[in-house]
């Protein structure tokens, strides 16, 4: 058995400890450094492709944020968290991704006026939701054998949605040791996380200790007694004004923004300004003709269909909320909101978008309005660009139907341009 120490020592951020067990290799966390490097991490052992598991105590970017680097330098492993942690990384990778992107983008610009090369971002969308296939979960208290003489469980430790100490029961070569990684613990007595829970045993514990030599000599406030019955009232208050300095617009603050002048950087805010200005405009007339059109048509729709239409809203409904972390079922039991009356709130919005839709549908039959291959290719090109991933890949995750949707689309966005200029000629 084989302990190494990679990353979060001597210091707080990317946490990353390797261990070899019976020739198979193991990460527990795989973190990005942030701040302040004083100490940089050592490199992994064995390549990337080596790698054979990956535990996750948390879902903190400094204990998973280089998982996609992983998975871009060829690591192809089990990766095991709890299912909070799962459902948290499906959210932050693709977001922290999106970060990497934003910053080689910002960068290149500056890089560019100056002759320097091309930088690269640390990885890529691609690289982000590719590697969450990897990831499985694994409940507290449950024993998890991942291979012969590995086998390891969570357990709860308070610190944020789905954080976990970890403990291992390792046997190579007739040894038995038992491991326990502790990840972030949590403090007690918080409104909506458990109170940690603690091993009792372990031959090595491998402890994180954020406040080095520093207790926690404050007395402890029992927030969830405090607050419980208690209704929500939130209040901003300006204690104070840090900087009373308004940044002086010259070629330095453009420069910083991306552009040669002050001159140059005037005229893109005055041209996006009117572009805002002429799609707010347009959208609001596209609006008013296709409401006219639609209020007369003389269109009777059958319950069932608003009905599975409603559906359909709630769980577009529920996908953003979830995107946000809060679950449908709990918003639900916060608010007192009912199923009835959640599809009572959205039946209008129901029927106006079926009757709109049937309309536009009932326009491109009526005028013949036909879209052609390169259009809809076009389009399936925009959404790869927009989703930050390669054209095939998209292409493999549109079914037959999604296409047809996506020619059915286009050619309803024709019957609006259509009518809007209809409209203008009457």
């Amino acid at each position: 058995m084989v302990i190494e120490f990679i990353g979060a020592d001597h210091e707080v951020t990317g946490s990353c400890h390797y261990m070899n067990v019976n020739g198979k290799h193991l990460l527990v966390d795989y973190g990005m450094e942030q701040g302040r490097n004083i100490y940089e991490n050592a490199e992994l052992p064995v390549p990337p492709s080596k790698i054979d598991f990956l535990v996750f105590t948390h879902a903190h970017i400094d204990h998973t944020g280089l998982l996609p680097l992983l998975y871009k330098n060829g690591f192809r492993g089990r990766v095991i968290t709890t299912p909070a942690t799962r459902q948290l990384c499906q959210i932050m990778l693709i977001d922290t991704a999106n970060i990497q992107l934003q910053e080689a983008e910002w960068k290149n610009r500056k890089a560019q006026r100056a002759g320097a090369p091309p930088v690269e971002p640390l990885y890529t969308m691609d690289d982000a939701v590719n590697c969450l296939n990897l990831i499985e979960s694994a409940d507290y208290e449950e024993k998890k054998k991942l291979d012969e003489g590995i086998t390891m469980r969570f357990t709860d430790v308070g610190h944020l949605l789905g954080s976990a100490s970890v403990e291992f029961w390792l046997e190579e070569n007739g040894v038995s040791k038992k491991i326990v990684f502790s990840g972030d613990i949590g403090n007690t007595g918080k409104p909506l996380i458990r109170d940690p829970e603690y091993v009792t045993s372990a031959d090595y514990v491998v402890m994180e200790s954020t406040y080095g030599n520093r207790l926690h000599d404050k007395e402890k406030t029992d927030h969830a007694k405090e607050l419980a019955g208690k209704a929500a009232v939130f209040k901003t208050v300006l204690h104070e004004i840090q900087t009373r300095e308004v940044p002086e617009l010259n070629d330095a603050f453009a420069d910083d923004k991306g552009f040669d002048t002050v001159d140059a950087y005037r005229e893109d805010v005055r041209t996006r300004l009117t572009d805002a200005k002429a799609k707010a405009a347009a959208a609001a007339n596209e609006n008013a003709v296709i409401g006219k059109v639609v209020e007369n048509a003389q269109i009777e729709l059958p319950e069932p269909m608003i009905e599975t239409q409603v559906e359909q809203l709630i769980d577009d409904y529920a996908r953003r909320m979830q995107s946000q972390g809060l679950q449908l079922d709990q918003y639900m039991e916060y608010t007192g909101m009912t199923m009835d009356k959640l599809k009572e709130q959205f039946h209008p919005q129901a029927e106006r978008n079926l009757k709109t839709r049937l309309t536009l549908e009932a326009v491109v039959e009526a005028e013949n309005i036909q879209v052609s291959e390169e259009a809809i290719e076009d389009e399936i090109k925009r959404m790869a660009d927009q989703y930050k991933i390669d054209v095939e890949k998209m292409h493999e995750f549109l079914s037959d139907d999604d296409k047809k949707n996506i020619s059915m689309d286009l050619k309803i966005q024709e019957a609006v341009d259509f009518l809007v200029a209809e409209a203008k000629l009457v």
